[in-house]
């Protein structure tokens, strides 16, 4: 049975009141702002997330989040999911967010690899290429020919 795409979930807020409040309930940790964009982290245990919120005029506005799972015995940070809000995309979000969240991860968690999967009913060319440029190795299929659609990265 085919799986169906995680969509976007919107967040706005339409005052800082109300954001600083998401924020605290959420138990994020603000890490910088850069021009109108605001760079949050949230650790629980080893669950790590990130994520960006663009500020215009008096709203708050996420535009991106990452969430990921550590495995404390491989020394392995699995993505489980990297999304941009659709009408954001093509800014370069994903890679600021992403270089965002491995900085700060990195600051956490010994780290030997990052991996994550590419499921099948996505845009694989594009969201594949966006990997490959962060320095991931992308493995479509194994020597079997089985479909893998997973993503590598070893750190340094």
């Amino acid at each position: 049975k085919r799986n169906s795409p995680k969509s976007f979930i919107e967040r706005q807020f339409d005052n800082k009141e109300s954001f600083s409040q998401y924020i605290s309930e959420k138990t994020y940790c603000i890490n910088k702002e850069e021009g109108s964009l605001i760079f949050l982290t949230k650790l629980d245990r080893r669950y790590f997330s990130s994520c960006i919120f663009r500020k215009e005029a008096d709203s708050f506005i996420k535009v991106a989040h990452i969430n990921s799972t550590y495995w404390e015995e491989s020394q392995t940070l699995e993505i489980t999911i990297l999304i941009v809000k659709p009408d954001q995309r093509g800014e370069g979000l994903g890679t600021l967010l992403y270089n965002h969240f491995e900085r700060e991860a990195l600051k956490v968690f010994k780290i030997k690899a990052m991996i994550g999967s590419l499921p099948y009913w996505t845009e694989n060319v594009q969201r594949e290429h966006f990997y490959i440029n962060l320095g991931f190795n992308v493995y479509s299929s194994d020597e079997n020919g089985e479909i893998l659609n997973q993503i590598k990265r070893e750190m340094k």
